[in-house]
């Protein structure tokens, strides 16, 4: 992977020039079922860490406000609602470049019963707008409809 760092304006801004979807990852599920609970919680990323605040970033106020709200963990019912959603979208096809990317997005812990074992998931905001799990699952393109649930189920307006 090669990665450039550029400067533009105040903001720091790391444009990956690689694949997000290698091609050791597997078109298994992002989720294993079953699951018992999730725990959801934001991620400014570098947005977090600008010296010149959100200054001319689009997204970027919006971004830190989500970052500052509490986690949030819902029971098995949500849980396997989010986990279906998860797998079931669009595979996101190798040898794909992706525009800027600042490491901000949702990060869902989701436990598996009778186990001590987690599955982390984490759906970018910025770049290619991927849903990405730590099990090794081809990534997957995130939607706008599952960033507004998420963005319900975090500030705790979900019904």
């Amino acid at each position: 992977m090669r990665i450039l760092a550029t400067t533009i304006g105040t903001a720091a801004i790391l444009m990956g020039l690689a694949t997000t979807a290698g091609a050791a990852s597997t078109t298994g599920p992002l989720v294993p079922l079953p699951v018992s609970h999730v725990t959801i919680r934001y991620d400014a990323g570098l947005l977090a860490h600008e010296p010149h605040g959100c200054k001319g970033i689009p997204g970027c106020a919006a971004a830190l406000r989500l970052s500052r709200l509490p986690h949030q963990r819902y029971g098995a019912w949500e849980a396997r609602h989010l986990a279906w959603q998860l797998n079931h979208l669009r595979l996101m096809p190798p040898g794909i470049f992706c525009p800027v990317d600042f490491g901000n997005g949702f990060v869902l812990r989701f436990a598996h019963p009778d186990s001590y074992s987690v599955t982390v998931v984490v759906v970018h905001q910025t770049g290619c707008r991927t849903a990405v799990s730590d099990n090794g699952a081809h990534a997957r393109w995130a939607t706008s409809r599952l960033d507004a649930r998420l963005v319900e189920l975090l500030k705790g307006s979900a019904h």
